[in-house]
């Protein structure tokens, strides 16, 4: 897998940069926000989908805050179908492994500043909201990402209320 190949074509990144702009905001915002799924009342992705939309799949996304070191709130990060992993943000790229745990999948990256956690996910559209469950085994809750599978052009989609 080669993560060092460009973003694509200019109207994609366009249209991917504003989409990713308007998630930000929208997480950003939590509190007020219907778009977001709610883990109290819905359900995450199962054990299935999580597979399919996670193995042999590299995601493009977004954080909702940054990290130290790290140039950006973009990332795409490649989840063989074998357990190892690419994450790239910036010109930084880590590797590590990656397990699925039920509809969970937990991550833990060879980098001594990338911290083990663990994620349920919850899909709108064809986008990936990452709820991130633990942080080196300690509970932490809260959206921390939004993600498509690379080539795909993100279609989120608010709750219907």
């Amino acid at each position: 897998m080669d993560l060092t190949e460009s973003y694509g074509k200019p109207e994609f990144m366009r249209r991917w940069f504003l989409t990713i702009l308007f998630s930000l905001i929208s997480i950003g915002a939590e509190a007020e926000d219907n778009y977001l799924p709610d883990p109290e009342s819905e359900s995450p992705m199962n054990e299935t989908e999580v597979r399919e939309t996670f193995s042999g799949k590299t995601h493009r996304g977004s954080y909702n805050f940054k990290m130290d070191g790290l140039d950006g709130f973009h990332f795409e990060e490649w989840t063989s179908e074998t357990g190892q992993l690419l994450h790239r943000i910036g010109s930084r790229v880590d590797k590590g492994q990656w397990r699925q745990k039920g509809h969970r999948i937990c991550y833990e990256y060879d980098s001594e500043d990338f911290r083990s956690a663990c994620f349920s996910f919850y899909k709108r559209g064809n986008c990936i909201y990452h709820f991130q469950e633990t942080i080196e085994g300690t509970d932490v809750t809260g959206f921390t990402a939004v993600s498509v599978v690379k080539g795909e052009v993100p279609s989120c989609e608010p709750p219907m209320s």
